[in-house]
């Protein structure tokens, strides 16, 4: 069975090509700009958001991201959702 998983990516001080690059280290990996709603009508997702429809676990696929990312800047953020939970990676933590 596959699952849906959306990732979220944000890059810290890109240069110009910084988000094109990562958008085709992405794609490289199987990742899509789009989503399918259940009417059959494709959407783009925002800025910087990405879509896999795998069978696979969360923690392979972030091992994945951050392989593809760290390729195009050293300095990035992951959150990564689907398949009954998240993870995330370099967040910050909240401040008291």
């Amino acid at each position: 069975m596959s699952y849906n998983f959306i990732a979220r990516i944000e890059l810290y001080e890109p240069d110009e090509n910084c988000y094109d690059d990562l958008h085709e280290a992405m794609e490289a990996i199987g990742f899509e700009k789009t989503i399918v709603s259940d009417d059959g009508i494709e959407y783009h997702l925002p800025h910087a958001e990405y879509r896999l429809k795998v069978d696979l676990e969360r923690t392979d696929i972030m091992n994945h991201i951050k392989i593809a990312v760290s390729n195009v800047t050293s300095n990035f953020r992951v959150l990564l959702t689907g398949r009954e939970g998240m993870s995330w990676y370099n967040l910050k933590p909240v401040e008291d």
